[in-house]
């Protein structure tokens, strides 16, 4: 069964938590560092757990849970113990013994949280959701097919070195998104137009990011035509020195975050 809109939701928050931790080093004396870790690696469990279980449709039966709750429903509903139960018990106590008392954490116990309830949010969503939690992105938010058949084909250009394909179906599914919003009539996959950032500022893009993937882009202009031929005009941006990794993993990631915040834009 898909995953539900607000079960991803957090899946993909706890995983935000957890990659801007989790190759972080923690030096034994940073005792501030690694109590930031704690509580962030905790929030971000409790975030995995309370989707997955939403999805199992076995949340808590009462109004405010917290994350040792999720295991108990978890395991009366089905009628076994989730995955690595007695490693968060241990991690529940050592947050609140630290958000209540004010007791850090043992250094040499807890350095490398961010990864281990990484690894184990990984196998609940596999074992659960049969979903690879690593694999997980925003791109599992965009609601037209095509969008999301064209970024999947423009990730596996990039894959196979083919970076002007990359930018290439990137751009055909930037103009399928303005296309279906009446909002956004007027705007060009590939027009990088200082006017057309400053509209989208609003709908939480960040503006010079959304120039940058217009400049990198070819030209769709032909509207309302089942077939579109990208068009490579600029001059600066569309010279083949261009069509690069670096390129192509910025538009890959940045037309994500355009695409999934501009579909809903009224």
């Amino acid at each position: 069964m898909p995953l539900k809109p607000e079960v991803l939701d957090r899946l993909l928050l706890s995983k935000s938590f957890l990659e801007k931790i989790r190759f972080q080093p923690v030096a034994a004396h940073d005792r501030h560092t690694l109590a930031t870790n704690i509580i962030a690696a905790h929030d971000a469990a409790e975030l995995a757990i309370a989707g997955i279980c939403d999805q199992l449709g076995c949340l808590p039966q009462r109004g405010i849970s917290y994350l040792m709750d999720y295991f108990e429903s978890y395991k009366s509903t089905r009628g076994t113990d989730l995955h690595a139960r007695d490693y968060f018990r241990n991690l529940n106590s050592a947050r609140n013994l630290l958000k209540h008392q004010g007791l850090f954490p043992d250094a040499r116990q807890w350095s490398h949280v961010s990864e281990t309830v990484f690894q184990h949010i990984a196998k609940w969503c596999w074992d659960d959701l049969t979903e690879s939690f690593a694999e997980l992105d925003e791109s599992a938010l965009l609601l037209d097919n095509n969008v999301k058949r064209l970024y999947d084909e423009a990730k596996q250009s990039a894959l196979q070195g083919d970076y002007k394909g990359t930018l290439e179906k990137l751009a055909l599914a930037l103009s399928i998104v303005f296309e279906k919003n009446v909002a956004l009539r007027g705007f060009e996959a590939g027009n990088a137009s200082t006017e057309d950032a400053i509209r989208v500022v609003g709908f939480g893009i960040h503006g010079n990011d959304f120039l940058a993937l217009q400049q990198f882009l070819p030209r769709v202009s032909r509207w309302g035509e089942d077939t579109k031929t990208p068009q490579w005009k600029q001059s600066a941006f569309g010279h083949p020195g261009n069509w690069r990794d670096r390129s192509a993993e910025f538009c890959l990631r940045t037309f994500v975050d355009v695409a999934v915040k501009l579909q809903g834009a009224q």
